[in-house]
């Protein structure tokens, strides 16, 4: 298995193609738009795990502010989960030391996933106030109120001093 973040055109055409399909038809993704998508390619924001020619799981970062990066979709393909993939990418994903990571889920094996990975369930008054305000500002209010709704976990892994 490799995990990427540069793509030929025809493994980009095959993985915005694979994200918008797949997030639209799981229930536990956010449904994302052709757009978002082709937003995150183009800035290397998606890392995929890719094995016999085929995308098998990805996670998506995207800055925050200038110090933190945000996960926030992580998916592998039925058949391949419960095999390392998504240990794998977050591992991958969160790696560079010069940046502290956030991601929001519901999801108890995500939740697990991102515990192994050294993040950690915090309060979000507990981020650094410069990181909460940008991160709320990022948030729609439908999706502020579903995490009310919800039991959602803010994950937070620090990283740089």
């Amino acid at each position: 298995m490799l995990i990427l973040n540069k793509y030929t055109k025809d493994q980009y055409t095959q993985l915005e193609n694979t994200v918008v399909k797949i997030s639209k038809s799981c229930k536990t993704l956010t449904p994302r738009s052709l757009t978002e998508v082709r937003k995150w390619l183009d800035f290397n924001f998606v890392f995929y795990a890719y094995e016999n020619e085929s995308v098998v799981g990805w996670v998506v970062s995207e800055p925050v502010d200038s110090t933190t990066f945000e996960i926030k979709s992580l998916y592998a393909v039925p058949e391949f989960s419960r095999k390392g993939i998504g240990n794998a990418l977050i591992k991958e994903v969160s790696k560079n030391p010069l940046f502290n990571y956030i991601s929001a889920t519901y999801n108890p094996i995500v939740l697990h996933i991102l515990e192994e990975n050294n993040f950690e369930v915090v309060n979000l008054i507990k981020l650094p106030k410069k990181t909460l305000y940008a991160y709320l500002k990022t948030r729609k209010t439908s999706a502020l109120f579903k995490g009310i709704r919800r039991k959602v976990y803010i994950c937070y892994k620090k990283t740089n001093v």
